[in-house]
């Protein structure tokens, strides 16, 4: 059975490609995949760094 469309553009639940952790001096732990939204990234970077 070929695979569904949307099997072709994202991974199943629980891959995550490209998968980083971001560890802040603050405590805080991001984790991130491969479909990270820059720019959404960079705003909660900012604002975690505008509040330590």
């Amino acid at each position: 059975m070929p695979p569904a469309p949307e099997d072709l553009i994202r991974p199943h639940p629980g891959a995550r490609p490209g998968a980083i952790d971001i560890d802040l001096t603050s405590g805080v732990r991001l984790s991130v995949d491969s479909y990270v939204n820059e720019k959404a990234l960079a705003r909660v970077l900012r604002a975690f760094r505008d509040v330590s």
